[in-house]
């Protein structure tokens, strides 16, 4: 993979900038880059992929994980297609009567079909393989 941007490289000692042309034998220093790159892969499979790493850092149970997985799928789907908004709410309200601890916390609620929309539009539906062919 070929990065797309590089915007930082420089020395460091004790939090101060160093010239990188000073003598270095005895100065310690790290080099630090930031890469700006973007995804790896699609936007939608990084979210699930940190929702399931978070909950199970948490100590929630696997049951609660697929379920929290399952759920972020249907919101994506609804989001890209705009269908099923209905049998997404009452997903929604099932979900918070048995008090889903995970909902909030880790997958969220939209407000409104139109913000679920506008973030698909936004973010989520980002592909790196589609900008980024080699």
């Amino acid at each position: 993979m070929r990065l797309s941007k590089i915007i930082f490289l420089a020395a460091y000692k004790n939090g101060k900038s160093l010239s990188l042309d000073q003598p270095q034998a005895s100065i310690e220093f790290s080099l630090r880059l930031v890469n700006v790159s973007g995804n790896a892969m699609p936007v939608t499979e990084n979210i699930i992929y940190g929702i399931a790493a978070n909950m199970r850092a948490a100590g929630l149970s696997e049951a609660e994980i697929k379920e929290a997985i399952a759920y972020q799928n249907q919101k994506f789907e609804v989001a890209r297609t705009g269908k099923s908004w209905g049998q997404f709410q009452a997903k929604i309200a099932e979900l918070q009567n048995k008090n889903a601890k995970w909902l909030t916390t880790y997958a969220g609620v939209p407000k409104s079909l139109d913000d679920l929309q506008y973030f698909w539009k936004i973010q989520f539906s980002y592909d790196r393989r589609i900008w980024h062919a080699d």
